[in-house]
């Protein structure tokens, strides 16, 4: 007798263990979830989930909804182990972006079947469709705004991973302006002027020109 309460008494014990176990763990994750809001532990190897402190002001200054489209085909991304595995960073970071914008950033993630409106809308942004299958396979972002601002990055590039966050930033802080700042330039090479033996500005110019107002500024000025 005094065997099997023991035995009851261990059985009880082992219940209750694994109980009060099971609320530990429930508590500790609603503790988290309460304190931590988006912020989450990155453990991978070189922090590939993480985001710079540029990114995250860029993210809390946002005052306007952004839509963020990824535009990914399930047939390239299976048949391509470089895209598969680039693929889920670029979700993961986006998803990122998206919690960390406290509900200004909406992302949403489709896949463009063959002969679907999806696919007539990738091709209306001009995404780059990979043909090395079947079908055409996209693989390519497209940002807009509440004011008819579009942002189009026509392919992710595997071989461009470094600058992914880069990109991603800078496409979602060229829908949050309003207004392109000005920059002026002292211009005494004539990379402003098209002349007669120029066809175009200098493309340093052009680069600018996609963030900024360019305006040129003469040699003889007194102020800005």
């Amino acid at each position: 007798m005094f065997s099997g309460l023991q035995n009851a008494s261990r059985t009880t014990i082992a219940v209750v263990s694994i109980v009060l176990a099971i609320v530990l763990f429930l508590c500790i994750n609603l503790v988290a979830t309460l304190t931590l809001g988006a912020t989450r532990i990155d453990a991978t190897e070189g922090q590939l989930y993480s985001v710079s402190d540029d990114t995250r002001q860029v993210l809390e200054d946002l005052e306007d909804p952004i839509k963020l489209r990824l535009y990914l085909s399930t047939s390239l991304r299976d048949q391509n182990a470089n895209v598969r595995a680039y693929s889920a960073r670029v979700v993961e970071l986006l998803r990122t972006y998206e919690n960390l914008s406290e509900g200004e950033v909406d992302f949403e993630l489709i896949n463009p079947a063959p002969l679907s409106r999806d696919e007539e809308d990738a091709a209306s942004f001009n995404l780059y469709a990979e043909t090395t299958g079947l079908d055409p396979g996209y693989f390519g972002l497209v940002g807009t705004n509440t004011t008819d601002g579009i942002e189009v990055i026509p392919f992710l590039d595997v071989g461009q991973e470094s600058a992914l966050e880069y990109q991603l930033t800078r496409m979602v802080s060229r829908l949050s302006k309003r207004e392109l700042r000005n920059i002026g330039i002292v211009d005494g090479l004539g990379i402003m002027t098209i002349n007669a033996t120029q066809t175009a500005r200098w493309p340093i110019v052009d680069s600018l020109a996609e963030d900024f107002n360019v305006l040129s500024v003469p040699l003889d000025f007194t102020a800005i």
